[in-house]
């Protein structure tokens, strides 16, 4: 039987993402993941698969995020030039971090 997960898998997400943020996806390592994470590589790899797959999940995820605000923003109007400014306001400031 499998043990319970003692972390926070979108905690961990979250921290490898910050890693492949400052460092970009070729200059993270797998000891720099654990590192920011506090996991053991065994976990690490049970959790999300090997450094692709995290790295696809933590895209994927904001991918979602990105889709989900414009489609919020978007609906919002009250016409699509003014619901398409607000969008491209919000991302260019999220985008400055």
């Amino acid at each position: 039987m499998a043990r319970p997960r003692s972390f926070d898998p979108d905690e961990a997400l979250d921290l490898a993402r910050d890693v492949f943020w400052r460092k970009g996806f070729q200059g993270t390592s797998l000891d720099d993941i654990t590192a920011a994470t506090g996991l053991a590589k065994p976990s690490l790899y049970a959790a999300f698969g090997d450094k692709n797959a995290l790295f696809l999940q933590f895209s994927t995820a904001i991918t979602n995020a990105l889709s989900a605000n414009a489609e919020r923003v978007l609906k919002e109007g009250p016409s699509a030039r003014d619901a398409i400014e607000r969008w491209l306001t919000g991302f260019v400031l999220s985008a400055r971090g």
